[in-house]
């Protein structure tokens, strides 16, 4: 079947999809400042860098007393589900909890078009949630077949070397490059 050929995507679908969105709605229920305020509150060591991966480790903690409960709920639910679904081994019961998680999420996201911060939920990334645990069934866990491992050669193999070239004849500059020696 080909939807079977779709498969979760860790890096695109959970961290620059689904947690990217989150994260402009707490904003705009809590506004950025505010959000930022608390997370600088929070202890150093929960802050490794500014990649969504460790905003997504801290959003949660981020939320204000002020924040509509439903909303809180609603982060809690994704997140569960985030964190959930990188697991490097499942069983049934890890799969259940990931179907809790989903189901959370559906009862209380209706705080977000209420609230009108968000016009409507039908968000393909969103949509692909609930394939996971299916896929996670027939493929494995999603480190199997994730995207991450791929865009991080991207990186060091095209993007720094494109940087580092004059952007004339970059081909033949970008396969000479070597990277500067770090050891030293």
């Amino acid at each position: 079947m080909i939807q079977n050929s779709v498969t979760p995507d860790a890096l695109h679908q959970l961290y620059q999809g689904v947690l990217v969105h989150l994260i402009n709605w707490v904003q705009k229920t809590m506004s950025k400042d505010e959000l930022d305020r608390c997370a600088q509150c929070l202890p150093p060591t929960y802050v490794s860098g500014s990649e969504r991966k460790n905003i997504g480790k801290i959003l949660l903690a981020c939320l204000g007393l002020d924040t509509h409960p439903n909303a809180v709920k609603a982060c809690k639910a994704l997140l569960d589900f985030i964190y959930l679904a990188l697991y490097g081994s499942h069983d049934e019961e890890t799969l259940m909890y990931m179907e809790e998680a989903l189901n959370d999420w559906y009862k209380s996201r209706d705080y977000f078009l209420e609230a009108g911060i968000q016009d409507d939920l039908n968000i393909p990334k969103f949509h692909s949630l609930l394939h996971y645990v299916d896929s996670i069934q027939k493929f494995g866990t999603i480190d199997n077949y994730n995207t991450e491992l791929f865009e991080h050669l991207h990186i060091d193999f095209v993007k720094q070397r494109w940087r580092a070239s004059n952007k004339c004849n970059h081909f033949a500059q970008m396969i000479q490059y070597s990277r500067p020696d770090r050891s030293g």
